[in-house]
């Protein structure tokens, strides 16, 4: 199993939302697992956990990285 943490921050909630639709399409993918998280709410567990990481939101620069 492939886990994804998508990770965000968000003033109005846009952001989320977004998060949210790309966590969608992430779990039509058999065999992957996703988590969307709030940046504060995140641990180093949950990154360590990860195989891949997708941060967005204004605050956050857009990358996506292999574990």
């Amino acid at each position: 199993m492939t886990k994804v943490l998508i990770v965000y921050a968000t003033d109005y909630g846009n952001t989320q939302k977004m998060a949210e639709a790309v966590a969608s399409g992430v779990t039509s993918v058999p065999g992957t697992e996703v988590a969307v998280k709030f940046v504060e709410d995140v641990t180093e567990d949950d990154v360590i956990a990860s195989d891949g990481l997708l941060k967005k939101g204004w605050k956050l620069p857009s990358i996506m990285v292999r574990m």
